[in-house]
């Protein structure tokens, strides 16, 4: 009875052991699968983000959104800012708007991209534009101008696949009276978080 207990007990213990081994590769491979649909699932989420750019198209300095147009974190996007600049006897209100094209993967990208930049300027100057006045000197002359001046930028741009701070620079080409082949810039911002759905495992 007791030899019949002993080879009971280790044939229980053999099966376990065998049934351990057997399901260890396919719980292995379903983690594995798993992993793999999460990361799809956050590359195929659309990118969104915001950042502050220090010279570039936006002159001076420019606050911007980004956005890619389709569910994906590279590929075609645009982006559009917002630029003010305050002096003592100058303001200006400018507005990029250029579209971009990301190449690369995850988080790493070379950034093309091509536009516009409309500006509106106001200055006030207390100095006769032509010749000589008999008007007092704290007279003000002001002088209103508009206008488009294009631009291209190639760049670098680091951008977190989970969302988080963002990092971008470059050179960009002002295209004006004044062509100007060389004028970096910096950015640094936010990259809009993006969780992936969970992903129901059916029990077989």
């Amino acid at each position: 009875m007791k030899k019949i207990l002993i080879a009971a007990t280790l044939l229980v213990t053999s099966g376990s052991g065998l049934y351990a081994q057997q399901a260890s590769p396919v719980k292995t491979t379903q983690q594995d699968s798993l992993k793999k649909d999460s990361l799809n699932k956050l590359l195929n989420q659309r990118a969104k983000s915001i950042y502050f750019e220090a010279a570039g198209p936006g002159s001076l300095y420019s606050v911007n959104y980004d956005t890619r147009f389709k569910k994906r974190r590279n590929g075609l996007g645009a982006r559009i800012g917002l630029t003010y600049v305050f002096l003592d006897n100058e303001k200006a209100l400018a507005v990029p708007f250029l579209l971009n094209y990301l190449f690369g993967k995850k988080k790493h990208f070379f950034e093309v991209g091509a536009g516009a930049t409309y500006y509106y300027d106001f200055k006030t100057d207390y100095t006769p534009l032509f010749g000589e006045t008999d008007l007092p000197a704290s007279t003000k002359f002001e002088q209103y101008g508009s206008g488009v001046i294009g631009s291209v930028t190639v760049g670098y741009r680091y951008q977190p696949l989970k969302g988080g701070f963002n990092f971008r620079a470059g050179n960009s080409v002002i295209i004006k009276k004044e062509f100007l082949p060389f004028w970096p810039y910096v950015s640094v911002g936010y990259t809009f978080k993006n969780k992936p759905k969970p992903i129901k495992v059916k029990s077989s």
